[in-house]
């Protein structure tokens, strides 16, 4: 028997997304244990719209006899009941929270008089944004939102050094300290939400903290026999004692030269 379930969520709907895309992974292999085809979320004025295609193996349940039968009916729903949880509990821990007020719409300015349109072949758009700025930042912080709960994860669980997880962060955000500040912004928001084995919030921050400095250039990271790796930019530079500094584009290019789990973030002072 398949059931189709919509589920509605109410708030902010670019922090659920975040979250969802984040636990999509867990959802869906939890899902699978439970009958669970496909789930999928769109955007909605409230927050969130989450489907989800379930199927209870066997025949449908006959109709109930008078006087009993109704138990194979009450049996199937608590399987459904119990498959949709795993799906639909990730992100219900957010419905409660506010979406935030859309700000007023300017009012319309005098339409300029048209310029001449420039040459193509020599001119560009001056006001023509970065890449980043037209939205190509996604994957960069997904993939560190992603690193940053692995590592906060591991150091509750006793499983790497405080030190070293905030210099895994520091690597994974590229010299964008704006990408730590937004996961820092949207963990701050999201205090009191916790989903699944997700790391506590004070956790995260504290880690986030030590690895700033590192982004921006005020600190570096040390390893074995006295190497330093320090930011400059988005490049990292790999300084030994005795050695002239080399600078990589990409912490690939690195890890040819250096073992990347031992670094750890210098101790202040």
């Amino acid at each position: 028997m398949a059931y189709l379930t919509l589920a509605r969520i109410a708030g902010d709907a670019d922090v659920l997304l975040e979250r969802y895309r984040g636990y999509q992974p867990v959802m869906t292999q939890v899902g699978q244990d439970h009958g669970l085809l496909v789930h999928a979320v769109a955007r909605t004025a409230e927050g969130l719209l989450l489907t989800a295609d379930v199927v209870i193996p066997g025949p449908d349940p006959a109709p109930a006899a008078p006087g009993g039968g109704g138990g194979a009916r009450t049996v199937t729903s608590l399987l459904v009941v119990l498959g949709l949880a795993a799906v639909v509990g990730v992100v219900l821990g957010t419905r409660a929270r506010p979406r935030r007020e859309p700000e007023p719409e300017p009012e319309p300015e005098p339409e300029p008089e048209p310029e001449p349109e420039p040459d193509s072949s020599t001119a560009a758009p001056a006001d023509r944004p970065a890449p980043e700025a037209e939205g190509g930042d996604d994957p960069a912080y997904e993939r560190l939102d992603a690193e940053v709960a692995a590592a906060a994860t591991a150091v509750e669980n006793g499983e790497l050094d405080p030190r070293r997880a905030a210099a895994r962060m520091a690597i994974a955000a590229g010299g964008r300290a704006d990408l730590l500040d937004r996961v820092a912004e949207t963990e701050r928001r999201m205090a009191g939400a916790r989903l699944g084995a997700s790391p506590s919030t004070s956790t995260v921050l504290d880690l986030l903290a030590a690895a700033r400095p590192v982004v921006v250039g005020e600190s570096a990271l040390v390893g074995p026999d006295g190497l330093r790796v320090e930011q400059d930019g988005r490049r990292l530079r790999l300084v030994r004692p005795g050695a002239p500094a080399a600078d990589f584009d990409a912490p690939e290019e690195l890890a040819r030269h250096v073992d990347l789990t031992a670094l750890e973030v210098a101790e202040a002072g």
